[in-house]
C-alpha cells in the first residue's frame, strides 16, 4: 500500500501558489522602474545612474516623476517672464498688509540639456516687505521665480522639470534641504521641512521658490494668491 505524506503535499502547493504572485510581483516593481528611468533620461539624458537611482528612491516617497510626465503630456501652454512681475504685484495688494514688492537680482543657471547646448532657464529674485503704517519693516522673505524661455512648449516644461529636480539632490549633503510633499499648489509642490517657510512649486514652465521668511504663516497666503492669479491670467489669454 502507498502512503501519501499530506505535508509534502500541502509544503508543494504552496510553493506552486505563492511563488507565481511573488514572482509576478517583482516582474511589476521592474516595469515600474523601467518606466520612471525612462521619464528621467526624457526629462534629463544626461542623468548618470547614480542621479536616476537617487531620484527614483526619491520619488518612492516624494511621488514626483508621474506627476512631471503627466504635466508634459498636457503640455499646452506657457507662463511668460513678463507677465509675472505684474501678476505678483497684483497678489501682494489683494493680500490686506502693507507689503512692497522690491527687485532683488536676476542670474541665469546653466543646465545642459537633451541637445547638449548649454541652455538658460532665467531666475527673477524679489524681496517681500511687510510694513506697519509708520514704514518700520515687520518681516521680509525671498521669492525667486524660474522660467523657461524655450519656445518648444514641451521642452519648456522638461527643463523645469530639471531645474526643480536639481534641488533635491542637496537633501543628500544638507541638513536644511530635507523635503515633504504639499498638496494644492501648483502641479507640484514640496516644502523644506528643517526650514520653517521656505518652500517651492512647479507650475508649467515656472518654478516659484520662497525662502528665508520670518513670518511663516505668510509664505502660504502669498503662494496661494499668487498661483491663483498665474492660473486667472493664462484661462484669460487662452479662452
Amino acid at each position: 500500500m502507498t502512503y501519501i505524506n499530506l505535508s509534502k503535499i500541502t509544503i508543494l502547493l504552496s510553493i506552486l501558489f505563492i511563488i507565481p504572485p511573488i514572482a509576478h510581483a517583482n516582474i511589476n516593481n521592474e516595469a515600474i522602474k523601467m518606466n520612471k528611468e525612462r521619464i528621467l533620461k526624457e526629462i534629463n539624458a544626461n542623468y548618470t545612474e547614480r542621479n536616476i537611482n537617487h531620484y527614483i528612491e526619491l520619488d518612492n516617497d516624494l511621488e514626483f516623476i508621474s506627476v512631471f510626465e503627466e504635466e508634459s503630456k498636457q503640455a499646452n501652454y506657457t507662463v511668460n517672464q513678463l507677465q509675472i512681475v505684474s501678476i505678483l504685484e497684483k497678489t501682494l495688494k489683494k493680500i490686506n498688509v502693507g507689503l512692497k514688492l522690491k527687485y532683488d537680482s536676476s542670474f541665469q543657471f546653466n543646465i545642459l540639456g537633451n541637445n547638449n547646448h548649454s541652455i538658460t532657464p532665467t531666475t527673477e529674485v524679489y524681496n517681500i516687505i511687510l510694513t506697519n503704517d509708520e514704514n518700520q519693516i515687520l518681516g521680509e522673505a525671498k521669492i525667486a521665480i524660474t522660467i523657461s524661455q524655450l519656445q518648444d512648449i514641451k521642452e519648456a516644461y522638461l527643463q523645469t522639470q530639471q531645474r526643480f529636480i536639481y534641488f533635491f539632490d542637496a537633501s543628500d549633503s544638507s541638513p536644511f534641504c530635507y523635503f515633504e510633499k504639499i498638496d494644492n499648489l501648483g502641479s507640484y509642490a514640496v516644502e523644506y521641512t528643517r526650514k520653517e517657510g521656505d518652500f517651492m512649486w512647479l507650475y508649467k514652465n515656472m518654478m516659484v521658490q520662497i525662502s528665508r521668511n520670518n513670518i511663516p504663516e505668510l509664505s502660504l497666503k502669498i503662494a496661494n494668491m499668487f498661483q491663483e492669479e498665474v492660473e486667472h491670467e493664462l484661462k484669460k489669454l487662452h479662452e
